[in-house]
């Protein structure tokens, strides 16, 4: 084999590499966390195979200390195979957990999502279901298994950073993906 013909199978190779790096994004893999905000902390675990668990969990004080709900989302990643960075979430699991005894009462009596049986520091699975948690008169449709949420996302300084929803890129579909980036991050947790 020639020297020319090796060096061009060489480069190929490199070119192939470097176009799967972006398909599968091995950087995002492990644990993020976005420190607390105004009383709102998250966690993101990625897996190698890239399923990913989200947490957030929402505070009684800005500090992040009495924890008064906690929403778990699960899924899986996927991913596009150039430089654009776009990601998409597929929903598997939504699950919602109650810590303030009076909200517990209250979603009981007004049988939130279709069930009177919440107990304090109980995780209930709601995918798919309407609730109305926050705003009495007003349902609204959790994710349902399968459904996605359109993206973006960088990784910078290990930081990372998805896409900014706003109304009009709300990620619900490919066409309302977000283009531009939110100034929330998170930060790899660093393994013990």
């Amino acid at each position: 084999m020639s020297h020319t013909i090796r060096k061009f199978m060489y480069f190929a190779l490199i070119s192939c590499l470097s176009s799967f790096t972006y398909a599968f994004p091995l950087n995002l893999q492990g644990t993020w966390k976005m420190p607390c905000d105004r009383g709102l902390s998250k966690t993101q675990d990625i897996t190698a195979d890239y399923s990913a668990t989200t947490t957030e969990s929402f505070f009684q004080d800005a500090l992040c200390t009495q924890e008064s709900f906690r929403f778990q989302t699960v899924g899986s990643l996927s991913f596009n195979s150039d430089e654009s960075m776009w990601i998409n979430f597929a929903y598997e699991k939504v699950a919602l957990t109650l810590f303030v005894p009076e909200v517990v009462q209250d979603f009981n009596s007004r049988a939130v999502c279709g069930l009177t049986n919440w107990s304090v520091g109980v995780s209930q699975t709601i995918t798919g279901l309407q609730c109305a948690m926050f705003n009495v008169n007003r349902p609204s449709q959790v994710p349902r298994v399968g459904d996605l949420k359109f993206g973006i996302y960088r990784i910078e300084d290990n930081q990372l950073y998805y896409g900014q929803l706003t109304l009009e890129k709300d990620g619900s579909t490919a066409e309302k993906r977000p283009n531009f980036f939110s100034p929330e991050f998170f930060i790899r947790k660093e393994v013990q």
